[in-house]
């Protein structure tokens, strides 16, 4: 009897030790999860074409705050909002002005994961990430009737963050040369109409 209660208490304190000391990997209170786009967001390899299918293009440097929207469900996105520092375009004539608060849908949405070891799930869709409180971008927008909001072009193209905060994009930008020139393009360009760059 004193051996099983032995190992039973042995094998119970081993298992709260392998539990704690694996916690912090198993559950860093968000998990991601890529999933593939069922539609392949255009290529933008040149600016000229990313500004032509851009409507709205602003630079913001606050987000305010997220909700998921799982107003179809087979694809849920989060809306956030974000506020405008720098009004580059407004081809729509929606009258978007500096310190205006705009929401803005990103590709990707987040799950409760109750239980045992509780955080959230994030989905996201293709390579996207999501944009980070405090940081600075410079977004490519279109209009979406169907939310009453502003969508990112598709893809990673739609954002692109000018202070260096977001290691995410930065890693991106590292992998890919072709974002990277659509990037270093855009900054020039816009460089003139007051954008915060480094």
């Amino acid at each position: 009897m004193k051996r099983r209660l032995f190992l039973f208490l042995s094998l119970s304190c081993c298992a709260i030790v392998l539990l704690a000391l694996t916690h912090p990997f198993i559950d860093s209170r968000w998990t991601r999860y890529q999933m593939a786009s069922e539609i392949d967001p255009p290529a933008f390899n040149r600016l000229d074409a990313l500004v032509h299918y851009s409507p709205v293009i602003v630079e913001i440097n606050a987000v305010r705050g997220s909700e998921t929207d799982r107003s179809n469900e087979a694809r849920p996105v989060t809306k956030t909002n974000v506020i405008v520092s720098n009004v580059i375009k407004d081809g729509m004539k929606q009258g978007i002005r500096e310190g205006d608060s705009i929401t803005v849908l990103e590709g990707y949405y987040a799950v409760d994961r109750p239980g045992f070891l509780p955080g959230r799930t994030l989905f996201t869709y293709g390579n996207y990430t999501r944009l980070l409180p405090n940081a600075t971008y410079l977004l490519f927008l279109l209009w979406s009737d169907a939310n009453q909001a502003y969508s990112l072009i598709p893809g990673h193209a739609g954002k692109m963050n000018l202070d260096g905060k977001d290691r995410d994009e930065t890693r991106y930008e590292s992998q890919s040369s072709s974002y990277s020139k659509l990037k270093s393009e855009a900054i020039a360009r816009y460089r003139s109409t007051g954008i915060n760059t480094p």
